[in-house]
């Protein structure tokens, strides 16, 4: 038996324990903005150097052309001797790979703006970049400015059919002047260093925009290409211009609120926007992850608390397919799916806008409920996991991916016996809170649920004992904003 000192001192490390374990909560809670900002700083720094490493290492490469005998009289034998000669010609083209490999392609172009020997020998090829439509490129601008070296900057370029920037290093013989190199990088370089995602997560990315306010990379968000293409124009841009850098909680390019830290910079006296992005609900999601022993108390608290929106409601009974416990069924556009009795189970409705939905009846031998190891022993077979295998179902028939975060998850549930489990189960295959919605009703008995794809909703019909009403997930908080309004995340 505990002496009344060891019982005295039992009760110190308990206070003391959950006093830190609060004040670790408050601490943290107030720090995740702060927090997020200063790990998109350092991710987009690094990327910045990167870039701009890259290109002061092919600028170096390009420059040194200058003091390269072999291209030089390469360079006036061809320009004097147009006549064809394949072993010269191979040789330079070696060269070139062994010296110049990290270019896409050079360009001899003497005095008049003609081109008489490339490597690619694409459509410039043998044409006059100051004629026609190539006197329409910046190219060809910065070249009848006749300056001895120069970076161009990404434009489309027609005669590759891709975004190409130039290196012009022009080339004297004595006082004339005979004509240019023009050294062409290809975007793709750029764009492997900002397509690597490191400690972004499921939704970050680094991107570049020009002072067009047109992206440099390609979106990881998007199916189709987004260089020189996709036109950004949000908060973030435009303080970038003005005022060249800063961070703040915005909405970007694809309407959805994200963490910005953004700053402008220049490469060879081109200006371009760099700009680090997290989404929002995916920072509250981790932050959820990190302190869900706290949090899951309060969610269910705050529900068990907080009233309903009590309304009428009625789904005609000959549209509807019937879910029984243990079951889940798939309804597409034209149909509804209903389950009923929902009392020591957990419903689960599952919505892709406009496109299908899942509803599942899971009965308490599901993983959501079980954890004793002992306990799924001795079931063996007869538990089931049924989160996990619609889930797979869907991504694997049903959707692409990039769509997973447009899916809308609703746990209907009497009691909050397994909220944390359900949740953590949805949140392992890459939802954020903010796509999960939970109706709680402890006064319930039990609850019948309709899962209707034409009018987009869940409805549930709560039966408690004086009666009985309906709710309906358009009415029900996601719980990203319940735990922001929980952590006082917006004070």
């Amino acid at each position: 038996m505990l002496s009344r000192k060891n019982i005295l001192f039992l009760f110190v490390c308990i206070f003391v324990f959950t006093f830190a374990l609060y004040f670790k909560f408050n601490n943290s809670r107030n720090d995740i903005k702060k927090t997020t900002f200063t790990k998109l700083e350092k991710i987009k720094k690094r990327k910045k150097n990167e870039i701009i490493e890259y290109f002061n290492e092919i600028q170096g490469r390009a420059l040194d052309i200058k003091n390269d005998n072999i291209m030089f009289d390469y360079f006036v034998k061809k320009k004097n001797d147009s006549r064809e000669n394949r072993e010269l010609e191979y040789e330079i083209d070696k060269h070139f790979v062994n010296m110049y490999g990290n270019f896409y392609d050079i360009l001899f172009v003497d005095s008049s703006g003609y081109v008489f020997h490339s490597i690619k020998k694409e459509s410039d090829f043998h044409n006059n970049l100051f004629e026609d439509n190539l006197s329409f490129s910046k190219l060809s601008e910065r070249l009848k400015e006749h300056r001895d070296e120069d970076f161009v900057e990404y434009e489309m370029y027609t005669p590759s059919d891709e975004p190409a920037a130039f290196f012009i290093v022009s080339l004297h013989n004595n006082d004339k002047h005979l004509g240019w190199f023009i050294l062409q990088s290809s975007i793709n370089n750029i764009n492997k260093i900002l397509s690597d995602r490191e400690k972004l997560g499921r939704s970050g990315e680094v991107y570049i925009v020009n002072t067009d306010k047109l992206m440099l990379n390609e979106s990881r968000f998007s199916e189709d290409s987004t260089i020189l293409k996709l036109k950004i124009d949000t908060n973030a841009i435009k303080e970038a211009l003005k005022n060249n850098s800063g961070e703040r909680i915005i909405e970007d390019y694809r309407g959805i609120i994200v963490f910005s830290s953004f700053e402008k910079f220049d490469v060879f006296g081109t200006s371009w926007i760099i700009i680090a992005e997290i989404d929002e609900s995916e920072v509250i999601s981790d932050y959820y992850k990190s302190h869900k022993n706290v949090l899951r108390k309060q969610i269910v608290n705050y529900l068990s608390e907080t009233g309903h929106t009590k309304q009428n409601g009625v789904i005609s009974e000959d549209m509807v397919t019937r879910v029984d416990m243990n079951e889940y069924a798939k309804a597409e556009p034209g149909k509804a799916v209903k389950t009923s009795g929902i009392s020591t189970c957990t419903g689960v409705a599952i919505l892709l806008k406009d496109k299908f939905g899942y509803l599942a009846h899971i009965p308490p031998t599901d993983e959501i409920y079980l954890s004793n190891k002992l306990t799924k022993w001795f079931l063996a077979n007869n538990r089931s996991d049924f989160l996990s295998e619609i889930i797979y179902k869907m991504m694997y028939y049903d959707i692409y991916p990039y769509e997973l975060k447009n899916l809308q998850f609703v746990i209907i549930q009497p009691h909050g016996i397994s909220f944390g489990k359900v949740v953590d189960k949805i949140m392992e295959h890459g939802v954020d809170l903010t796509n999960i919605k939970y109706a709680l009703n402890p006064d319930a008995i039990s609850a019948d649920v309709v899962l209707d794809v034409d009018d987009n909703s869940v409805s549930i019909e709560w039966f408690e004992s004086q009666g009985s009403f309906a709710e309906y997930d358009r009415d029900l908080e996601d719980l990203g904003t319940l735990v922001k309004r929980i952590i006082k995340y917006n004070n």
